[in-house]
């Protein structure tokens, strides 16, 4: 082998993974190894063969989101007692970065920044009954490689699985209308927050990766405030009070993302 990464893996591809280190190892190649088995045993772990090095690695992705459930949402009349309610925005973007750790060969831990924005409607003249939000998370992570990517270059597809527990911080936007005229309010939230997503990665080289992510996430709302709004006409004051349940919210959606480890 003389230390070449391309006779390694025609070495590997030839007598398999498991034996390629059974017998006469070369120098160049024992710092990969962490155990090396005897001819008594069966071979060396595949852990072993083609081990992850790589201390760190951080991620950037971005994507969409769509919600299945979501709490419940209205605006009061105040003098009236008129109930409306507010329908949400359907789409979410998201986007993030994530810094993740070396633990063991299959497992990492780290955390995770994540920004949801759905699109305002402030400038739009049209007549709303709506629901918006954009909200900043920061999320402890922890992933379980699947099929990881090796540090030798064998192995060049990955497989893993992150779940993550945190919290955010939501800012709301509500709009209702009345007589052709729109009134917004704003006001702060916080949930907490528990995600699972599945990856399948590509190695582009012995650092960068790129992927796809199927992403899951629920949402518990923990407290949420949305100031009132007071329409003054001619004789009279028109007051609407905002509120929105702390029911849980249900998303999914996709990411793609690009990694490097180092």
């Amino acid at each position: 082998i003389d230390g070449e990464v391309p006779k390694f893996r025609t070495a590997i591809r030839i007598v398999s993974e498991a034996r390629v280190y059974m017998w006469y190892v070369p120098p160049e190649i024992e710092s990969c190894i962490s155990v090396l088995l005897d001819d008594s045993n069966d071979g060396a772990p595949r852990s072993s063969v083609c081990p992850r090095s790589n201390v760190w690695t951080l991620t950037v992705f971005g994507g969409a989101m769509a919600s299945v459930t979501r709490s419940s949402a209205s605006a009061v009349q105040s003098s009236r007692g008129l109930i409306t309610d507010l329908s949400y925005q359907p789409v979410t973007y998201s986007t993030g970065i994530e810094l993740s750790r070396f633990m063991s060969q299959p497992f990492d831990i780290g955390a995770r920044l994540l920004v949801q924005a759905q699109p305002p409607t402030i400038n739009d003249s049209s007549q709303q009954n709506s629901i918006g939000s954009d909200s900043y998370s920061l999320q402890i992570l922890g992933t379980w490689h699947l099929v990881p990517i090796d540090s030798i270059g064998y192995n060049r597809i990955g497989l893993s699985t992150t779940i993550a527990l945190g919290s955010s911080y939501v800012h709301y936007r509500a709009r209702t209308f009345l007589a052709e005229r729109n009134f917004t309010s704003f006001g702060p939230g916080v949930t907490f927050d528990a995600s699972l997503n599945v990856s399948a990665s590509i190695a582009l080289s012995r650092s960068f990766f790129v992927g796809m992510r199927g992403f899951g996430m629920y949402q518990l709302g923990l407290y949420d405030s949305i100031a009132s709004v007071t329409h003054n006409v001619p004789f009279q004051s028109v007051r609407y009070l905002f509120s929105v349940g702390r029911a849980s919210f249900l998303m999914y959606g996709a990411h793609l993302f690009t990694s490097y480890s180092f």
